[in-house]
């Protein structure tokens, strides 16, 4: 903050009304270096799923864009500034919950940064430092190591909490079972509708089949009714097939956590010791860190994938979910109505024994 700000804001501290001064800084705080820095960062932060990540995500939604007073402006400036400084990966990521699929610019633990002694420390440079003593270093490690584990176990209890609904759904109510199974009515019932109508012994029906007439509305409906319970047939196995692949890990996490929460736990401290114990190792030896920065992940190596979990409302987005749901409802839709058309149609014919 500007020197002469903090005057106005000890003067606002006092009963002044400087909210004049806090709207003119505003557009200097959002168009500073640090809120473009952060603007950039959280975008890499929103794919980590580490509290610390999390953090640095909702302390940027939170930031408020028309402080009111030079107290907000003064904040919402320090805020912005921790939060920028933060936002970069070493100071967030978790050994225990990197993603198997990180590529980012970070490619070793010892890169990652630790207070000790008051200053901001990567492990590579804690491990070189000669001046800070072996215990200092072994302590600051452990408590790392205990804070990345409470993660991880506050992982677990999100995962938890989530998988209590199925995939796919918003919850766990009669109204999806409800839904799930009228889908299921619909495609015997609009099946059984074609089998009865090319089943069932009338004989003009038949007739237009092999002798078609132009001025029968029959002839049309015989050849377009099962075309389209074949297609409405086609998306509706490929959508459940695709919809049941692809949330599978999902509902194996989710039958797995329900009895064998505590096998979960337990494989998350072996993790943390092994972890400790690694990291001590490079201590004791003075062995620089490189290469190793997936080698601890337990985010879907232990016995279940905790990202499949946490990340299961973003199967809806994908683009093949879409599209097959979309032609499914299409097809469904014209499904029913051609049937029900056809259906009446029959019928008619069937009463007064001619076709229509």
């Amino acid at each position: 903050m500007k020197e002469e700000l903090k005057f106005y804001l000890l003067a606002e501290e006092g009963g002044w009304d400087c909210s004049q001064y806090a709207f003119q800084y505003k557009n200097t705080l959002f168009q500073s270096d640090a809120y473009k820095v952060l603007q950039v960062n959280v975008l890499q932060a929103k794919n980590h799923l580490s509290k610390k990540a999390m953090d640095i995500v909702k302390g940027y939604e939170s930031l408020s864009q028309e402080p009111q007073t030079l107290r907000d402006v003064f904040i919402e400036e320090t805020t912005l500034n921790y939060l920028a400084l933060h936002s970069f990966p070493e100071y967030y990521l978790n050994p225990l919950a990197i993603n198997p699929n990180y590529s980012g610019e970070l490619t070793t633990l010892g890169e990652l940064i630790y207070t000790i002694q008051g200053k901001d420390m990567s492990i590579n440079e804690i491990i070189a430092d000669e001046t800070i003593p072996l215990e200092n270093k072994k302590r600051e490690i452990k408590e790392q190591c205990d804070g990345y584990l409470r993660d991880m176990n506050q992982l677990v209890y999100r995962s938890l909490n989530i998988i209590q609904k199925r995939a796919f759904s918003k919850d766990d109510s009669k109204k999806s079972g409800v839904i799930a199974i009228l889908d299921a009515i619909i495609f015997v019932v609009l099946n059984f509708i074609l089998a009865f109508l090319f089943l069932y012994p009338f004989f003009p029906f038949r007739n237009v089949i092999y002798h078609p007439d132009p001025s029968k509305a029959m002839t049309y409906l015989c050849y377009l009714e099962p075309i389209i319970i074949f297609l409405y047939d086609l998306f509706f196995i490929l959508f459940h097939g695709y919809r049941c692949n692809i949330s599978e890990p999902y509902n194996y996490a989710r039958r797995f956590l329900k009895k064998n929460t505590k096998r979960v736990f337990q494989d998350l401290e072996k993790g943390r010791d092994d972890l400790y114990n690694y990291l001590c190792g490079a201590i004791n030896n003075r062995i620089l860190l490189k290469g190793d920065i997936k080698d601890f992940s337990k985010l879907s190596s232990s016995y279940v994938d905790f990202d499949k979990v946490v990340n299961v409302s973003e199967l809806k987005n994908r683009k093949m979910y879409r599209v097959l749901h979309s032609l499914s409802v299409i097809t469904l839709t014209l499904a029913c109505l051609i049937s029900l058309v056809t259906l009446m149609v029959y019928l008619v014919g069937l009463l007064y024994q001619t076709a229509i």
